[in-house]
């Protein structure tokens, strides 16, 4: 998420470097990780740009298409910067994509957050508010381009203050505020401090209480349902909601371990002799922010029931490549890809 990278001295390194099991401990996992991240989150954007004119037409899925393509985005640069760097203990890519691309990661990363903000502002208007949940094609783009803008301006920071160095024998690429090591230290700190409170604490606290006030409005309508908010009605947002509420919290779940080590970095140091435990607890933390992107993909299937059905047949390795047309959506019976038809609302 962050750019920020423990640089360790030339007798440390040399160290973690013949530690194969630590290699292992990042190389195995990680791979998983890509694999399941890549196929689960563009089977959810392939899935909803092929029903976007039926099944999954509302702004709301538009927005879990926009957090799946950054997932995308954190599975093609963010993972393998951050493997690599923990693998080599250096940065080996050189200057130019020091420049260019030690910005993805927290750019992915503050996507991904913005776009959960926008999911619960709009899943508090629709359900409270009876907004229209489904606007013109025009706005949506034009939200998804604003929330775009937002991310990258945010992230600006990783991109502009990025600095490489091969200096000394192990090349490093890093965010460099000030040349003056005291300046440099405080404004580490305070980035690392304006990062963990924009990107994990306020978020979190804003999702949980706008989706526990929405589920609480829909438990009392399912005690007294109406024309309007008819029972079914009340309920399918109701279990919408909820599983939106569990990928807030497994996004504060998997992301707590990697700003607490970001923090305790910054702020308390690491001694000379916890280096190597530190290192692996790191690595770790990172991974930990990783599995989101795996497993956000899962709770998709909770309320986009085609994507369910498309990750059942790549699973099951029977995928087929259905000729679908704009009246028709895959099904999976008896362990079998097969085609129905669909009625367009």
């Amino acid at each position: 998420m962050s750019s920020n990278h423990i640089r360790l001295s030339n007798e440390t390194n040399h160290q973690l470097v013949s530690l194969l099991g630590l290699r292992l401990i990042v190389g195995i996992p990680s791979v998983i990780i890509f694999i399941g991240g890549l196929i689960g989150n563009i089977s959810t954007v392939f899935t909803i740009i092929r029903y976007r004119r039926t099944t999954t037409k509302d702004l709301m899925f538009y927005l879990v298409a926009n957090l799946a393509m950054y997932d995308i985005l954190v599975m093609l640069f963010a993972l393998p910067i951050t493997v690599i760097r923990k693998l080599a203990f250096t940065w080996p890519f050189g200057a130019f994509l020091c420049y260019t691309i030690n910005g993805f990661p927290p750019f992915s990363g503050i996507g991904s957050v913005v776009t959960m903000i926008s999911i619960v502002i709009d899943r508090y208007y629709v359900v409270l508010h009876a907004a229209n949940p489904n606007p013109k094609e025009k706005q949506k783009g034009l939200i998804l381009l604003a929330l775009f803008i937002i991310a990258l301006a945010i992230a600006s920071p990783a991109f502009i203050f990025s600095k490489y160095d091969d200096s000394q024998s192990t090349p490093y690429c890093d965010m460099v505020f000030s040349t003056d090591p005291a300046i440099q230290i405080m404004w580490r700190r305070i980035y690392v401090t304006l990062v963990s409170v924009l990107i994990l604490f306020l978020p979190v606290t804003f999702e949980v209480v706008l989706y526990v006030k929405i589920l609480l409005v829909l438990r009392q309508r399912l005690k007294s349902p109406t024309a309007r908010f008819n029972y079914a009605y009340v309920k399918a947002h109701k279990n919408t909601i909820k599983l939106m509420l569990l990928m807030t919290i497994l996004y504060a779940t998997t992301h707590t371990p990697l700003f607490t080590c970001y923090l305790v970095y910054r702020y308390g140091g690491v001694a000379p002799e916890n280096v190597l435990v530190f290192q692996l607890v790191y690595i770790i933390a990172h991974l930990c922010f990783y599995c989101k992107s795996v497993i956000n993909p899962i709770i998709y299937t909770g309320f986009i029931p085609e994507h369910k059905q498309w990750l059942l047949c790549i699973i099951n390795f029977k995928f087929i490549r259905p000729r679908l047309s704009s009246t028709s959506i895959l099904k999976f019976r008896k362990n079998k890809c097969t085609i129905a038809p669909v009625s367009a609302s």
